[in-house]
């Protein structure tokens, strides 16, 4: 992989979440995760360069994301559709879902990668806060939570940015 600046970056940031997705990888103290996401963004807040994704309080990957001070987001070709898919499908809970999807692990600055996404975005996580209901103006964004489940939004400061 090739490190380039993040203003380099040229990718369609919607339709790369809403349409091809992208994986969330971390690792805390005690095992590793890989979660898709179709809900990010990547921007300026704080004359920082971020991205920021959304977490469900009800997936196993949110106590991974809340310990952690680094964590990944990476995006692949159309060819591992079905591997994001099955990667949204499980949980980490009931499986190694890394080592089962036959993806790569790697390190770089001891931070977890996957070696197969063709971008990588490494983030230090600078903030995050839960979203609640009662805040919602908008009420067809309702349909979203008909489990009570919340999001959390995690903003991490692009630190490196990696391309195949």
């Amino acid at each position: 992989m090739k490190e380039i600046l993040a203003n380099e970056l040229t990718s369609n940031f919607f339709d790369e979440f809403k349409n091809k997705w992208a994986l969330v990888v971390v690792k805390d103290s005690k095992e590793d995760n890989a979660m898709t996401i179709a809900w990010g963004g990547v921007g300026i807040i704080w004359s920082k360069q971020v991205c920021s994704v959304y977490v469900k309080n009800l997936r196993y990957t949110k106590h991974m994301l809340d310990e952690a001070e680094y964590f990944s987001v990476s995006f692949f070709d159309d060819s591992y559709k079905d591997v994001l898919a099955y990667l949204g499908r499980v949980s980490r809970r009931d499986e190694d879902k890394i080592t089962n999807s036959k993806l790569t692990r790697d390190y770089v600055d001891g931070v977890l990668v996957l070696k197969e996404a063709r971008l990588t975005l490494i983030m230090k996580k600078i903030y995050q806060i839960d979203l609640p209901v009662n805040k919602v103006n908008d009420p067809t964004i309702l349909k979203y939570y008909t489990d009570n489940g919340m999001h959390t939004q995690y903003i991490g400061e692009i630190v490196k940015v990696l391309i195949k």
